[in-house]
């Protein structure tokens, strides 16, 4: 993984040079430049705004002048994406006051204003003697940066009775108007961008490698070995977790050169600021790294906007510029914060699918067959209603779109509550597998028919009816509904349809669900004219599933809900299965049936199998929600369900 990160930053920074520019803010806080004459005397004492000094509130456009600031900044900045107090000049006693790391700069947190003046020397004496060497040159850079001390302690007594005019009509800015967490950065502005540069150099040469004692030699040159403080616990001490078959010296494996070392510090920077997409995709063959080019600057083509484009979107954006693209041959680099969360290799990206239909097969109201095309329409579709927009989540009010294959997830804000979450977690990796990395064994038949299960499960143990008012020039009028009945449908609906989506050998095909679904039903229709008997184990699940939505209707209890069907369900001994129906029956045997049901009824009785029940469960189901067939011609369906 190191060394794919190394050459992908190498390769990016010089095939894109103006992303190291992207994204990058000035720090908020006081920003002063400082001029000498030729006596080293401070010039520009006056400190006129806009010329001499700037705030930066994090918010507003960046000034010219802000610009300059933020490229004397870079060249000061500490190791690592953000400020690593172990990397710092001031160190010691005391220390750690002052965050900058070059001769030319001081910068600090305006709360540590009154401890700044005794940390000068400290701070100056370790920038000269690490980012300074001996020839005539640094000499007299070394001159001018004793100067810049002296001046700094002049602004040091000068702030905090300053009122600083801001240049606009907000008036007159004072310290204490500002945030304590806010920065003072005083740099000196006599200092041409290559000696800031080289000095920088020296500095990250020397700080970079997490611990110098590990070096291989002790005086750090460009063909120094290092251990790399990228992602790198040191761990030494802890004998049970050393590699015991890797190349080690002192104990420790894996070192690197002060140039790789680098190009991960650049990395880590490139992270932080939130100009890489996530999940990153990582080329690994020159012909195929003008699709990292591609990925990265749609990522940022619109940098005013505070939301980043996701992955997919960055993807469908490839494809929709040209469908004829092939994204193959990288890796798959997944993070958050400094967390890495997967790593892994893709030979060969699939967007386009195939075969991908969704069937209305349980007859929705105003729904049409849907018809999916890419890999990431099948995310932001199928996995979000198996996980009811849990997993992926999807707002369509704003057009977003979210994914946690990686994040932390409440239980409590899962639509499902525990077995959705649990559902989740067991199975999130490998549709993360799937969609983002191609690998179609990731997701087999039976785990798509676990979590397609599992899933209406759910739905049917939540199920509850509710009430909704319909008014008119009548009055008002009330329609009782299922909660879930929607996304049970809709899910039985995907169930099917994809049946054998996920068949990867045409030799271990099942039988076609949608075709099944419709013999079923001529099944039933002949059966209830007396043209037939039950014959196969699956008719007697389909007709089962038809009756005891039959008897249930006949309820006159409060409860209504799906979840009655439960308990059916977890019978697997088809015996205990006929008890449970009786029972029913005997509850209601008072009421009127229809012909129908009693002769499904008769041959539900007289049939017997071995086979354990929940093999059946799927075509129990079907029965169960399929448009039931054993109504008296004379009562419509739906007024039995409201009785």
């Amino acid at each position: 993984m190191i060394r794919e990160l190394i050459n992908f930053t190498n390769d990016l920074v010089t095939s894109l040079p103006e992303v190291m520019q992207w994204n990058n803010k000035p720090t908020t806080g006081l920003h002063i430049f400082v001029e000498l004459d030729e006596n080293s005397n401070w010039r520009n004492k006056d400190m006129q705004p806009g010329v001499d000094y700037a705030y930066y509130d994090g918010k507003s456009v960046e000034t010219d002048f802000l610009r300059k600031a933020k490229e004397f900044a870079e060249y000061s900045r500490t190791v690592g994406a953000s400020t690593d107090a172990n990397k710092l000049l001031d160190m010691g006693a005391g220390g750690k006051k002052i965050h900058s790391c070059s001769p030319f700069v001081v910068a600090f947190k305006i709360k540590e204003l009154k401890n700044i003046d005794s940390r000068l020397n400290t701070y100056f004496e370790a920038a000269h003697l690490i980012c300074l060497g001996e020839e005539k040159k640094d000499l007299l850079l070394k001159q001018k940066s004793i100067a810049f001390k002296n001046v700094c302690r002049e602004i040091l007594q000068k702030l905090p009775i300053l009122n600083l005019s801001n240049g606009d009509e907000k008036g007159i800015l004072n310290l204490n108007d500002l945030k304590e967490d806010n920065y003072i950065s005083i740099y000196m502005c006599d200092i041409n961008k290559e000696d800031y540069k080289k000095t920088h150099d020296n500095y990250l040469k020397e700080k970079l490698f997490n611990d110098n004692n590990y070096n291989n030699e002790n005086k750090i040159t460009e063909n120094t070995f290092g251990l790399s403080g990228f992602r790198n616990g040191l761990n030494s001490k802890k004998i049970f977790l050393a590699h015991k078959t890797a190349s080690m010296y002192k104990g420790i494996s894996g070192r690197l050169l002060p140039s790789d070392v680098r190009s991960l510090n650049t990395f880590d920077i490139l992270r932080a600021r939130k100009i890489l997409p996530n999940p990153l995709p990582i080329f690994i063959d020159k012909d195929e790294f003008q699709h990292q080019n591609d990925v990265i600057a749609i990522f940022n083509e619109n940098q005013k906007d505070k939301e980043k484009l996701s992955y997919s979107t960055i993807i469908k954006k490839i494809f929709d510029k040209n469908e004829d693209s092939i994204l193959k041959n990288y890796y798959l680099f997944n993070y958050r914060g400094e967390e890495i969360n997967d790593f892994d290799f893709v030979s060969l990206f699939r967007y386009k699918i195939k075969n991908c239909i969704i069937e209305n097969l349980f007859k929705l109201k105003e729904q049409s067959n849907i018809e999916i095309h890419s890999i990431f329409g099948f995310e932001s579709i199928i996995i979000r209603q198996i996980f009811n927009n849990s997993l992926v989540r999807v707002d369509t009010k704003k057009n977003t779109q979210i994914v946690k294959y990686f994040d932390e997830i409440d239980p409590q804000y899962v639509s499902g509550e525990n077995s959705i979450f649990h559902l989740i977690m067991k199975y999130r990796k490998s549709i993360y597998d799937y969609i983002y990395k191609s690998k179609l064994n990731a997701i087999t038949p039976l785990i798509f028919d676990d979590m397609m299960l599992q899933s209406i499960m759910s739905d049917i143990k939540g199920d509850m009816m509710l009430q909704s008012i319909m008014s008119d020039i009548k009055g008002d009028t009330f329609d009782k509904f299922h909660k879930n009945e929607t996304s049970i449908k809709a899910k039985l609906n995907t169930w099917f349809s994809l049946y054998n989506f996920f068949v990867i050998n045409e030799n271990q095909k099942r039988e076609n669900m949608a075709e099944n679904l419709k013999r079923h039903r001529e099944m039933m229709q002949e059966l209830i004219e007396g043209k037939r008997d039950i014959q196969t184990d699956e008719e007697f699940a389909f007709a089962a599933g038809q009756g005891i939505h039959y008897l249930l209707s006949k309820s006159q209890t409060a409860d209504k809900s799906y979840a009655r069907l439960e308990p059916f369900l977890q019978k697997s001994d088809c015996g205990e299965f006929k008890k449970a129906i009786v029972r029913i029956f005997d509850m209601y045997k008072h009421e009127n049936f229809s012909t129908k049901f009693s002769k499904a009824m008769a041959q539900l009785m007289a049939f017997n199998t071995g086979v354990n029940l929940k093999e059946l469960t799927p075509l129990m189901l079907a029965g169960f929600f399929s448009e039931n067939l054993l109504y008296s011609d004379k009562i419509k369906q739906t007024e039995n369900q409201q009785n």
